[in-house]
């Protein structure tokens, strides 16, 4: 973990970090066993050792929303034991704490996402433009996204663009398109544009001011799975002046009513 290399550029990449990682096998395994759940209760046939790409897929290509329990679950927190024991697990908090200086952590409260980039071009303006996270997030300029592959690499699935050094002029000003991203209002031609190419269980911890953006899905029928953790230095200027906000995002539930007609 090169602290000195981070702080220039404003990411590193840690490939396999997570690969053969217990916590993260246990998580996988419980987000697939859901999925086949999904597929049983839909009629979607599946291979039992299908891995949660080939089973978000499946559902998605039967019905696009049917992949959306699962990624509620995994986002703003994560509702798993699993995801927690992941998220707050000493192989990601040992670079954490690292990079955040030992400072006092918090995760802001839509830390989380889990999700998948699908095959279909409706699902292209779900594709965040260039922007950094900390207008979606709020709570301290002092943050960091850890982003985790959850599925293997696929020719075309899409990647990751990051402007390196751009953390450093951050943070960045912004405005609003009409999909209401939060868009940087910047020259990114004055940065040094890299693209990032991943495996299952790689890593990648990026500043909240760090520029960048996902790539679109150009493949047929394969999906780009990720997980998101957010941690923020509550011993900034601008978190302390602020009493510590953070965003909340309200998403679509069901009435009482709506829940027991299920049972």
């Amino acid at each position: 973990m090169d602290l000195k290399n981070f702080l220039k550029k404003g990411y590193s990449i840690h490939k396999g970090l997570l690969k053969t990682d217990p916590l993260f096998i246990e998580y996988m395994d419980d987000m697939c066993n859901l999925a086949k759940i999904l597929c049983d209760n839909n009629n979607i046939k599946y291979d039992p050792l299908d891995n949660i790409e080939r089973l978000v897929s499946k559902l998605f290509a039967k019905e696009p929303t049917l992949p959306m329990p699962l990624y509620h679950l995994g986002t703003q927190n994560t509702q798993l034991v699993s995801g927690n024991k992941l998220k707050y697990s000493n192989i990601l908090l040992d670079i954490v704490k690292l990079y955040l200086n030992n400072k006092i952590l918090a995760t802001p409260c839509a830390s989380d996402t889990f999700t998948g980039f699908h095959a279909k071009k409706s699902m292209d303006k779900y594709i965040l433009p260039i922007h950094e996270d900390l207008p979606y997030l709020l709570q301290s300029e002092d943050q960091l996204s850890v982003w985790i592959a959850c599925s293997p690499y696929i020719k075309n699935v899409g990647g990751l663009d990051v402007w390196e050094g751009s953390h450093l002029d951050g943070p960045h000003p912004f405005y609003l398109d009409e999909n209401q991203h939060y868009v940087a209002d910047v020259d990114e031609t004055k940065y040094k544009q890299i693209n990032i190419e991943w495996e299952l269980g790689d890593v990648i911890i990026m500043h909240t001011s760090l520029l960048h953006r996902g790539q679109i899905n150009k493949t047929k029928d394969k999906t780009r799975v990720i997980q998101l953790f957010r941690y923020s230095n509550l011993e900034t200027k601008m978190s302390i002046n602020n009493n510590w906000l953070s965003k909340v995002y309200v998403r679509p539930g069901v009435k009482p009513e709506d829940f027991y007609k299920n049972i």
